[in-house]
């Protein structure tokens, strides 16, 4: 397996993986970012009742929901254009008229959630107001860092990343010193985290553009792919999270904090497609506009082989010290644990197989396709998790989860393949 994984990476040279740097900084800010969360969700469900925990985990998967949005709404059109464009100032309006679109976004984001939050949690507006603001904090700084990388900056994003580190490791060590538990402290903490490094680099940098409201008509350009990638990423947040609206719903928060607390040791490995991606997007679009086709099946399966690679160790790793994973971070707190976790490692291996050919296909600008495939497998995902909670309870909910995301990425690896064959030999 190394050698056949080594010997793709050696075959792409030249065809977008000259340099292993910029890969090797997206990967480790990852890295960093995903243990950092990842200690953070221990942390908070080692702390927290089953319930309080429940609500942080339906609030995370709210920002992940929320990125994903204005990911299709700016960072995708940014990432695959920027690289293609020619002339400083063609790329300069780019991210102005974008930067602003995010803008925009973002003010109706904190709006939706500081009231629906509020409206859910009997009047607490400040849950409210702090769950908007950690929301929106979350998703600018995930602009930011998609500007970095479509600039070919990674190193920028590395160090927008390392104040929040350590500032939210201040926040998060003075609160276990004084026993602050309250939700809306830490979460307005978290937030101000988020938000002190982008007000510090941002427009320094150039990652933030100045607010100009008067350029959002420009936006209209966008628009014939961009609905389709809205209308791909609504599907595939129902098709990912149908469990997140189901068990709450059908069960309790309660029920749901253990399907969250099972989706969180395979995070990170989420995080790294991800980041991954971040440096394989502007990558393909040139290989695209090129009509490259032999450098575009190289990149992709290299990437494919080392994802399988690293969750082939991490599952073996699983599976070794499971008892210890049970009484030590889970803290014996989720007896009906096992379950949720192995269908979540499945569901994992999916995505993680899938990622490549989607940002493929991306840069292919089949974002029409993208969302109408991924339409019918949220459809799909959310009937099966109803099923499945219905017939066999909810620790079996992921299961109909599973059933779209496999869907999903047989549907995508055909649509990549007809891709391809329309760039010939």
């Amino acid at each position: 397996m190394r050698t056949l994984i080594l010997g793709s990476f050696a075959a792409a040279r030249g065809v977008g993986w000259t340099s292993h740097g910029k890969y090797v900084v997206a990967i480790a800010d990852q890295a960093i970012l995903s243990v950092f969360n990842f200690g953070v969700a221990i942390w908070l469900l080692r702390l927290l009742d089953q319930t309080t925990f429940g609500v942080f985990t339906i609030l995370m998967a709210v920002s992940h929901a929320a990125v994903a949005v204005q990911d299709a709404l700016s960072s995708t059109p940014l990432s695959i254009r920027h690289a293609t464009y020619a002339g400083e100032e063609r790329r300069r309006w780019l991210l102005t008229v974008l930067g602003n679109v995010t803008y925009a976004y973002t003010l109706g984001l904190w709006l939706l959630v500081a009231g629906g939050v509020t409206l859910l949690d009997d009047g607490d507006w400040m849950l409210g107001g702090a769950a908007a603001c950690f929301v929106a904090s979350f998703t600018l700084r995930n602009f930011v860092r998609s500007v970095a990388y479509a600039r070919q900056r990674e190193i920028d994003a590395l160090a927008l990343d390392a104040p929040f580190l350590v500032l939210a490791a201040i926040v998060l060590t003075a609160a276990q010193l004084f026993h602050v538990t309250r939700l809306d402290v830490l979460l307005l903490a978290l937030a101000a985290a988020n938000l002190l490094p982008l007000l510090m680099s941002g427009f320094t940098s150039g990652a933030l553009v100045r607010p100009a409201p008067g350029v959002l008509h420009r936006f209209r350009a966008f628009w014939p792919e961009v609905r389709w990638s809205l209308v791909g990423v609504g599907s595939v947040l129902a098709q990912r999270q149908s469990h997140t609206a189901v068990v709450p719903t059908m069960m309790s928060p309660a029920a749901y904090a253990t399907l969250a607390a099972a989706d969180t040791l395979l995070g990170p490995v989420r995080l790294a497609i991800v980041a991954i991606g971040m440096v394989l997007r502007p990558e393909l679009a040139r290989l695209v506009a090129r009509r490259d086709r032999a450098g575009i099946v190289r990149l992709v399966w290299g990437v494919e082989l080392v994802m399988t690679a690293l969750l082939g160790s991490l599952f073996v790793a699983a599976w070794l010290g499971w008892s210890l994973i049970e009484s030590v971070i889970f803290a014996g707190k989720y007896p009906d644990i096992a379950i949720p976790f192995a269908l979540v490692g499945a569901i994992t291996a999916v995505q993680a197989w899938r990622g490549a050919l989607n940002y493929a296909l991306q840069a292919f600008h089949r974002f029409k396709s993208l969302g109408q495939l991924t339409l019918l497998c949220a459809g799909v995902s959310f009937g099966a998790t109803v099923a499945c909670t219905v017939a066999f309870g909810w620790t079996w909910a992921l299961a109909g989860v599973l059933a779209g995301e496999t869907l999903n990425l047989i549907l995508i690896a055909a649509a990549f393949h007809g891709a391809l064959g329309s760039l010939g030999d």
